[in-house]
């Protein structure tokens, strides 16, 4: 197909636009390398500043080594020229406390650099690093070159901000803490020791922290942790999805010691009292609507999990959010998956907690987003200068811990149950009040009235029946899951639930593999082939009684299970589908748990029979220390011979 001359003529035009705008971009992105380059004096606190004012006193903060001795090396043999000849050099961070200089080899650099106090040659590199209290020193050096005939062009420089914030933090005196003079003792007992020291990092920056562990590494712990170091500055203030609020409130019950169950109030709508309240926990969306009855309550502590829900600093959530935190003295933020691949959305939660070192949006946009102009204004959806980012971030804000890094510390397998809020109706909840008064009424009719036949048709509807109730909250918890691009292995028994987890995730075009009791056995081989194989494939939807025998899913090291089942033998064989040879990672196994449904009947059932099973050395495993309990969860000392391990059929 031949194009006209009007057609060639347009696809010109447009290409010499499209190199004009290229141009215009790479003039944008050299310019701050060229102000460096001609000394210019410079404001923008992410740049370097050559004014004498970048010493700051001793008083105030951090002072750079100033050098009044430097002074150019001259080359004898160099001739009387005017010509100058250029080096290019970057100057970027290794670590919280070294910078390096990146050169061509050059004789007289090399001759000025060494003189330098703090200098170390790195043989493999073939490049000079320095302490980072030397930073001005260097320029100094390096421009006085110019007495030579050599002028520098830096291509990369770090900010002077970021010297100056490396400084500081390292200045601070860091106390050794002793977490047991307002920890207990039961507290601290349960910890992990790189728990332990999330939690004295943060105290160490006065409660002003963004814990960015893995997932299942305890990040909810340690932000109670230090909630009860600084006790005296609640109410305490826990913003978090709507999903996870009543597990925040089992959580608090089950680690803090001193707190009633009537001292929290969990916010359902933007109509309750939160003016006595001692820990208020509320979704982002709520908090948008209470955001003047909660901030009369004079808070001065607030905990906001999964923090990215803020990363867009223009919606309605985030504004409400950030205008509450201005106030209060402690932040804590919990993230399992800060945004390191597109810095941008990371700016609003550190300036949050950190707003003197990370007060610009632009000048974090263009330096660590890999920011540029368009008519449309600045794009800063890249990502720029990553590891200087993380080197910042760790020595200033944030703590990060992934299971590669404390493995050493942690069991083969944990068990936690997670709470979900089905969010029950008047119906459903009087329907669930009827099947547990109905088999607490038949429980204590023991002896001649006992109907061990109706009490087993009771809770087999209770199990059906709390499926449907279940259902949506389930998906929504494992659609978050999918959200932070996690691999896992999902067990349910009834057929509602693993066809509606099914199809949320053919809505998200979530990969995945399904096995249940109508799946072939080649059939199954093959999906747990492809589940083992193809990192992109997330989730395998797996029925509880269909992962007895010949599955193989160590590709997982989280497992779900959202439904319980009574014959713990099940359960603990469906937890090592993962848990088993070849597996190198510890695996977590989370319990979904909805309180008001059949899940407050068999959960406690599950524990009890399988420390029957202990005690005649028949198993080993234990469910008594698996995350959160309930005081007031009912015990069936029957139910052994009840159930007598029947199956229950598919629904």
């Amino acid at each position: 197909m031949h194009l006209t001359e009007e057609q060639l003529k347009l696809i010109e035009e447009r290409r010499q636009k499209a190199i004009k705008l290229r141009e215009l971009r790479q003039k944008e992105r050299q310019a701050p390398i060229a102000s460096l380059n001609a000394t210019a004096a410079v404001t923008n606190p992410w740049s370097l500043s050559i004014k004498q004012q970048s010493y700051v006193d001793q008083k105030s903060g951090p002072k750079l080594v100033k050098d009044t001795k430097t002074t150019a090396i001259r080359n004898p043999h160099q001739g009387v020229s005017n010509e100058k000849r250029e080096v290019e050099a970057e100057l970027v961070l290794k670590n919280k406390d070294r910078i390096e200089l990146v050169f061509k080899f050059d004789r007289d650099v090399i001759n000025a650099v060494k003189q330098i106090p703090t200098a170390s040659f790195n043989s493999q590199t073939k490049n000079w690093n320095f302490d980072i209290s030397v930073f001005r020193q260097i320029i100094q050096t390096l421009n006085s070159l110019n007495n030579n005939n050599i002028k520098i062009n830096f291509t990369d420089i770090v900010p002077n901000n970021v010297i100056l914030s490396l400084l500081q933090y390292r200045q601070r005196q860091m106390p050794q803490i002793d977490l047991s003079s307002k920890l207990s003792s039961k507290f601290l007992t349960s910890l992990f020791a790189f728990q332990k020291e999330g939690i004295i990092f943060g105290i160490h920056r006065n409660g002003r922290v963004l814990i960015a562990d893995d997932m299942g590494l305890g990040k909810t712990v340690q932000a109670l942790g230090l909630a009860c170091w600084y006790k005296e500055d609640w109410p305490l203030l826990i913003v978090c999805p709507s999903s996870i609020r009543y597990q925040w409130k089992k959580s608090i019950l089950y680690w803090v010691e001193n707190v009633r169950e009537e001292d929290i109030v969990v916010i359902s709508n933007g109509k309750q009292d939160v003016t006595k309240s001692l820990i208020i926990i509320v979704s982002y969306d709520i908090l948008t609507k209470m955001k003047k009855a909660i901030m009369s309550c004079k808070i001065q502590f607030v905990i906001l999990d999964e923090s990215h829900f803020i990363k867009n600093d223009t919606a309605s959530r985030t504004k409400a959010t950030i205008e509450i935190m201005k106030k209060v003295k402690r932040v804590v933020l919990l993230s399992g998956t800060p945004a390191l691949s597109r810095p941008i959305e990371l700016f609003t939660q550190i300036s949050t907690i950190d707003h003197k070192t990370f007060s610009s949006k632009v000048d974090f946009g263009l330096r660590y987003c890999g920011g540029y102009m368009t008519k449309w204004g600045y794009d800063f959806r890249g990502s720029s200068n990553t590891e200087e980012l993380k080197v910042l971030l760790e020595s200033t804000v944030m703590i990060r811990r992934l299971k590669s890094d404390v493995l050493d510390q942690l069991p083969p397998k944990r068990r936690i149950v997670v709470m979900l809020n089905v969010g029950l109706g008047e119906e459903s909840r009087r329907q669930m009040q009827n099947f547990s008064q109905g088999l607490t009424q038949i429980k204590q009719g023991l002896g001649s009235k006992y109907n061990p036949h109706m009490f087993k048709k009771m809770l087999f509807e209770w199990y059906n029946i709390s499926a449907e109730v279940k259902l949506n909250a389930v998906c929504d918890y494992v659609k978050s899951l999918v959200d932070k691009e996690k691999k896992f292995i999902c067990f349910a028994h009834h057929r509602i639930i693993i066809d509606g987890i099914a199809e949320m995730l053919e809505n998200k075009n979530c990969s995945y593999i399904r096995i249940d009791g109508t799946t072939p056995p080649k059939t199954r081989q093959d999906c747990c082939d492809y589940f083992q194989e193809h990192d992109e494939c997330k989730v395998a939807i797996i029925g509880i009684a269909a992962a007895g025998v010949g599955i193989n899913l160590t590709a997982a090291q989280l497992v779900v299970f959202a439904e319980l089942s009574w014959n713990p033998g099940l359960l603990t064989q469906a937890e090592d589908r993962a848990h088993r040879i070849g597996q190198n990672d510890s695996v977590l196994v989370e319990y979904l748990r909805a309180s008001n449904t059949v899940d407050d009947f068999i959960w406690p059932m599950i524990k009890k029979k399988l420390q029957v099973l202990n005690d005649v050395g028949l198993s080993k495993e234990n469910f008594k220390d698996t995350g959160i309990t309930d005081a007031n969860q009912k015990l069936i000392d029957d139910f052994l011979a009840t159930i007598n391990n029947e199956e229950v059929p598919m629904a």
